[in-house]
């Protein structure tokens, strides 16, 4: 017996039917729960805001205006005194830090470019070239000896 077969005889798929009828009855439940508890529950009304207090009226007469401060006399600079100088510290031996290891991340798995249809190129008409002959024909008779 394999997972299509019903054993109600109706032909199959008899179980899902089954499966969706009781997760819309869990639905409509949570819903009615749902619904119920919000209207049992109501929000306080806000309560009603007061008015701000008035801000104080500005003075009708401006006050005194206020004096410029006096600049201030300069003072004589000190002359800069060289600073002493300090010994370096002995420079310390620097061990470079262990490599981590990195793993290289996953590329992208890339698809192909659409290949171009290519042209034969035309044919270049074909004449035939001068050959040499592989062996010159010997014109004279090689002499005797």
């Amino acid at each position: 017996m394999t997972n299509n077969d019903s054993t109600s005889g109706s032909g199959g798929g008899g179980r899902s039917i089954i499966y969706i009828i009781v997760a819309v009855i869990v639905l409509a439940i949570i819903y009615y729960a749902a619904t119920t508890y919000m209207k049992d529950e109501k929000a306080p009304p806000p309560e009603p805001a007061t008015p701000a207090e008035p801000a104080e009226p500005a003075p009708a007469e401006p006050a005194e205006p206020a004096t410029p401060a006096e600049p201030a006399e300069p003072t004589p600079a000190e002359p800069a005194t060289p600073a002493e100088p300090t010994e370096p510290a002995p420079a310390e031996p620097t061990t470079p830090a262990p490599a981590e290891p990195t793993t290289p991340a996953p590329a992208e798995p890339t698809m192909p470019a659409p290949a171009e249809p290519t042209t034969p190129a035309p044919a270049e008409p074909t004449t035939p070239a001068p050959s040499e002959p592989a062996t010159p024909a010997p014109t004279e008779p090689a002499p005797a000896q």
